[in-house]
């Protein structure tokens, strides 16, 4: 699924991790969670939206 993902999703993602990692070390970040679980649970969520297959239309 990662081989799918474009240079932008893949940098948000890098970016998103890099947040969870400050708040798990007690940094505060506006719009996330002040909980490491919770940040690293929003993070989880994010990669599983970009892995997931594109919804199919109905025929």
């Amino acid at each position: 699924a990662l081989p799918r993902l474009t240079p932008t999703a893949l940098a948000n993602l890098l970016h998103a991790a890099h947040v969870v990692d400050g708040i798990v070390k007690g940094l505060k970040t506006p719009g996330w969670p002040d909980s490491g679980w919770q940040a690293l649970h929003r993070l989880a969520m994010m990669l599983a939206r970009e892995c997931a297959p594109a919804p199919q239309g109905r025929s």
